[in-house]
């Protein structure tokens, strides 16, 4: 009997006692009085509604991750003669290269770089001079170009 009379009480001790000021004093003794009004009798639920949260929406770049490789053109080869016009060999004069002007036959692949090089005159070049004309020439690059067949340009170039 003594539980049953509680929320009263202790609704009436909190506004005598000025615990709560203003209109939430009103409120709190209509919560504990309804509360007490309210469990006395069953709950009954006549629906159920159950609510879900709108799709996510994702928005996808479209652009790929890396960028398509430029088109491949023909063969250029006065991009070929400037590139190769433009290698400094004056290095090679230490292994054994003469002061003069030194040929060669270089093979461009598809990729733009230097296949093969073969340095035909002068004659006479100790190997290590040969060796060190053809690295250098075989730095020259190119842009890619179309066609699966190797290009061959001949070059003069001068050992200062």
């Amino acid at each position: 009997m003594l539980f049953r009379r509680l929320p009263w009480f202790l609704s009436f001790v909190i506004v005598t006692t000025g615990c709560v000021r203003g209109g939430g004093a009103l409120f709190g003794f209509g919560v504990l009085a309804g509360a007490a009004v309210v469990a006395s009798q069953p709950v009954v639920i006549e629906s159920v509604e159950i609510v879900q949260p709108p799709p996510l929406v994702f928005a996808v770049d479209p652009s790929p991750l890396r960028p398509p490789p430029p088109p491949r053109q023909s063969f250029d080869a006065t991009a070929a003669k400037v590139a190769l016009e433009q290698l400094d060999v004056g290095s090679c004069r230490a292994q054994g290269a003469p002061r003069g002007y030194v040929h060669a036959r270089t093979t461009f692949g598809n990729t733009g770089a230097v296949r093969k090089v073969i340095v035909d005159a002068p004659a006479g070049l100790s190997p290590e001079a040969v060796s060190c004309l053809g690295t250098k020439i075989g730095e020259a690059t190119v842009p890619p170009f179309e066609g699966g067949d190797d290009v061959a340009v001949a070059v003069s170039l001068f050992v200062p």
